[in-house]
C-alpha cells in the first residue's frame, strides 16, 4: 500500500520501472512491436539516421558540445523505449500507480488503447515529441557548425529531414500517380479501414471540437483534406510493396491495403493521425496568414497526456 509520506516523482517512478523486470519488459515489448510494424519508422528512419550521423561526424559537425550524440539504428528501439518509459511514468504518476502490480494493471489498460484508434493521437504525440527533440539536437549542431564556418555553402538539412521524417510535412510521392490514375484509384476498396479511423477523436483533440477551424474551414472540409492525405500516405506504403507500375491495379492495391491494415493496425492509425496533424498545421498557417488566431494553443495539443485522465481501478 502506498505510504503518503513517500514522495513520488516521475524520476523515482522511472527508477521503479527500470528495476521491475515485468513492467520494463511489457514496455519494451510494446516498443519492439511498434518498431517491427513500422510505426517508429514514421518518425525516425534508422538507415537514414546512420547516414546522417556518419556524414555529420565526417564533416566535423558533431564535435564539441555535440560529440556525445550517438543516435543510430542500432539504438533506435532502445532510445524510443527510454522515451516511452518516461511517458508511461507520467501516466503512472497521474494514476498513483507507484508499485509494480499497480503499474502492470495500468499498462494492461493503457497499451490496448494506444494500439487502437482511440489512443492513436496520444501515441503520435509521444513519438512526435521525441522525434522533434532528436531533430533539434542535429539542427542545433548544424547551426553551431554554420556559425563557425560562415563560408560553408553545403546544405546539410536534407540529411536531417530524411532521417527524421516525422517532423517534416508529409509530401506523398503517390500524388502524381493519383493525378494520372484517377480511374484506378476510384476502384480501390478502402471500406475495411475507413470506418475504423479515429476522425472524431482527432478532431476533438486537435480542433477542440469547434464547429469551424481557426482558418474558417468546416468539419467536412477537414474531413476531406485528412482522408485525401491519408489515402496518399497509404498508397506510398502500398507502393513500397507493389513496386512494378503494371502491377498497381485496383485489385492488387486493395488487397495490399487490407493486408497492411489487418497486420499493422497501430501503424495505420498512426499514419491517419499524421495526416490529421499536417492538416492541422496547414490550417494554423492559413489562420496566421489571415491574422485570425486568438488562441495559439491550437498549434499543438495542450498536454501530451490528454485522453487518459484517471484510469478505473
Amino acid at each position: 500500500m502506498y505510504n503518503n509520506s513517500e514522495v513520488k516523482t516521475i524520476d523515482s517512478i522511472v527508477s521503479t520501472i527500470l528495476f521491475s523486470q515485468n513492467v520494463g519488459n511489457i514496455i519494451l515489448n510494446f516498443t519492439e512491436k511498434l518498431g517491427k510494424e513500422g510505426t517508429l519508422g514514421l518518425f525516425i528512419n534508422g538507415e537514414k539516421l546512420d547516414e546522417l550521423t556518419a556524414e555529420f561526424r565526417k564533416k566535423g559537425i558533431l564535435t564539441g558540445n555535440y560529440a556525445w550524440v550517438d543516435f543510430s539504428s542500432e539504438y533506435l528501439v532502445r532510445d524510443f523505449n527510454a522515451e516511452l518509459t518516461h511517458c508511461f511514468a507520467e501516466v503512472f504518476f497521474a494514476n498513483r500507480a507507484f508499485y509494480e502490480e499497480d503499474m502492470e494493471r495500468v499498462l494492461k489498460q493503457v497499451i490496448p488503447v494506444l494500439e487502437g484508434p482511440e489512443g492513436a493521437h496520444q501515441l503520435f504525440y509521444w513519438l512526435f515529441d521525441y522525434a522533434s527533440r532528436v531533430s533539434n539536437v542535429f539542427i542545433q549542431a548544424l547551426e553551431s557548425f554554420y556559425a563557425e564556418h560562415p563560408m560553408e555553402e553545403t546544405n546539410y538539412m536534407s540529411y536531417i529531414t530524411a532521417a527524421i521524417p516525422g517532423v517534416v510535412k508529409a509530401t506523398p510521392k503517390s500524388a502524381i500517380w493519383e493525378i494520372t490514375k484517377k480511374r484506378t484509384l476510384f476502384k480501390v476498396y478502402w471500406g475495411c479501414i475507413f470506418n475504423e479511423l479515429p476522425f472524431e477523436t482527432c478532431y476533438n483533440s486537435m480542433f477542440k471540437g469547434a464547429v469551424a477551424t481557426p482558418s474558417g474551414y468546416s468539419k467536412d472540409q477537414v474531413h476531406s483534406e485528412v482522408y485525401h492525405l491519408f489515402r496518399l500516405l497509404m498508397l506510398d506504403e502500398v507502393f513500397t510493396k507493389i513496386t512494378k507500375v503494371r502491377e498497381r491495379t485496383a485489385r492488387n492495391i486493395s488487397d495490399e491495403i487490407v493486408q497492411i491494415y489487418w497486420h499493422r493496425k497501430t501503424f495505420v492509425y498512426a499514419l491517419f493521425v499524421k495526416a490529421f496533424f499536417w492538416v492541422l498545421m496547414d490550417d494554423t498557417i492559413r489562420a496566421q496568414a489571415m491574422n485570425n488566431i486568438e488562441n495559439h494553443d491550437v498549434a499543438m495539443p495542450a498536454s501530451y497526456n490528454n485522453g487518459f485522465g484517471n484510469l478505473p481501478s
